[in-house]
């Protein structure tokens, strides 16, 4: 798992940016960090002026434990619970190989970003066949039949 943080210095955080923080550090996987300093100069006698930081925001174990507990309890029927433990154990191999993986959810796909705008995978369960297939999405935001095109035209360079 590779983690990502963010750090924001700033002399003086508003309301609303400490909230857009908290909202950050709330609704991001695991993986992503945010944190807020402010940064003063202090300066003891006649030594130089010394940066002293203090931190305003940080990640909260407690609010990602409670949107984990949620997204849980979003798993309504026992098809649903299955297939949340389905994309779960999924999200925690591929997080164990260094991957990025998307939150779960109760549902039966799964969409994985592949580094391009409008193209990503996605992984489907079929329990009724008992197949899990992987399709190519690619979605040219409102292209008209272009899409075929643009993809062809990928195949071919």
């Amino acid at each position: 798992m590779k983690a990502q943080t963010v750090i924001w210095i700033a002399s003086k955080f508003s309301d609303e940016h400490r909230a857009a923080m908290d909202w950050l550090n709330t609704i991001t996987q695991d993986e992503w960090r945010f944190f807020g300093l402010e940064i003063e100069l202090w300066r003891i006698g006649t030594s130089p002026p010394a940066p002293k930081f203090s931190i305003i925001c940080q990640p909260n174990k407690w609010s990602r434990a409670v949107r984990d507990q949620a997204a849980k309890a979003e798993a309504s029927s026992p098809t649903q619970a299955l297939q949340l433990r389905f994309w779960s154990g999924f999200r925690d191999r591929m997080l164990a190989k260094g991957q990025r993986a998307p939150k779960p959810s109760a549902q039966s796909w799964q969409s994985f970003g592949v580094g391009r705008t409008g193209f990503s995978l996605q992984g489907v369960v079929r329990r009724a066949e008992q197949q899990l297939t992987v399709r190519l999405y690619i979605n040219c935001g409102g292209c008209q039949g272009s899409c075929r095109k643009k993809f062809d035209a990928q195949a071919i360079s």
